[in-house]
């Protein structure tokens, strides 16, 4: 399994990984795409993974790998790169037919941290953070 590397939480996605058992990777160009199974497109900023797909020629070489039948998924930023239709801008990779907003639950200054009680994660309270994040319709 690939996850892309050219910005956003790429080594969140590859311990993930590695806590499933999975072997992951690192795609940051063309040959990388050698054997792969899948690609995670990790969240970021959607207009900056957007331009280096350009810089480095790589929305064109994804487009021709899923349509070869790899499997793909985005996180936030990822999943607006994959969307068919983005609110009020045109779709980068457009390979799942979706729609989805940018920023759908506010802006930056709506961001914040807080911690909560998950008895399925953890018997202490757990640190979480609320970023803006796009929304799916």
């Amino acid at each position: 399994m690939g996850v892309l590397d050219l910005q956003g939480g790429v080594h969140e996605h590859l311990e993930h990984l590695e806590r499933l058992g999975l072997p992951g990777r690192r795609v940051k160009q063309a040959v990388d795409f050698e054997n792969l199974a899948g690609l995670i497109l990790p969240g970021g900023e959607s207009t900056c993974l957007a331009r280096l797909l350009d810089i480095f020629g790589l929305a064109d070489v994804i487009r021709r790998h899923v349509g070869r039948g790899m499997k793909i998924w985005g996180t936030c930023a990822g999943a607006i790169l994959l969307a068919t239709e983005v609110s009020g801008e045109k779709p980068c990779l457009g390979l799942i037919e979706m729609k989805i907003v940018r920023n759908g639950f506010g802006s930056q200054l709506d961001s914040f941290h807080s911690e909560a009680l998950i008895e399925a994660v953890s018997p202490e309270p757990v640190p979480l953070t609320f970023i803006r994040a796009p929304k799916i319709l």
